[in-house]
């Protein structure tokens, strides 16, 4: 039986049968170069990584399956950011074509708008990240902001405005 260790971190793994992928448990080292394997029958301690190709009797550090973390990407609409991963940018030719307006389906009529904003609600004014459209048409708002700094001095001066 051939045994996997799939990286964690930098320093554990989860080990598991390579063609079944039956967990078997977690494998982890500390900066002495001990390891622990924890597994459902319990813990059992090595010196190094000589003991630890022993127990399994096969090299399990020539097996070791590194998993690619998705990149994080930023997604703008008009230069503002978008709180949603591939958005379709919306086409309108309304009134409100200067909104940085996109959809999260390329058929959707759900529309919401890019940036920060500040909305007044019956109770007060709030923070908003990328609202949808609706919303913005309900109730007064200042917007679209570009960045949260930018959102949050403003939200500060409306809600110390009494009159707004």
């Amino acid at each position: 039986m051939i045994i996997q260790l799939k990286e964690i971190t930098d320093n554990s793994w989860l080990v598991m049968t390579e063609k079944e992928q039956e967990k078997i448990g977690l494998l982890s080292t500390n900066k002495s170069g001990k390891y622990l394997l924890l597994t459902s029958n319990g813990k059992v301690s090595f010196a190094n990584d000589e003991e630890v190709k022993e127990f399994f009797e096969e090299d399990v550090f020539d097996n070791i399956v590194v998993t690619q973390l998705a990149e994080e990407k930023d997604f703008f609409i008009k230069g503002f950011p978008v709180d949603f991963d591939h958005p379709f940018e919306a086409d309108t030719e309304d009134e409100l074509s200067d909104l940085p307006l996109y959809t999260k389906t390329k058929n959707s009529k759900v529309f919401h708008c890019a940036g920060y904003y500040c909305i007044k609600f019956p109770k007060g004014w709030i923070h908003s990240f990328s609202p949808k459209l609706s919303t913005i048409q309900k109730y007064e708002y200042v917007g679209p902001l570009k960045t949260e700094i930018e959102m949050k001095s403003n939200l500060s001066i409306l809600k110390k405005n009494k009159n707004n």
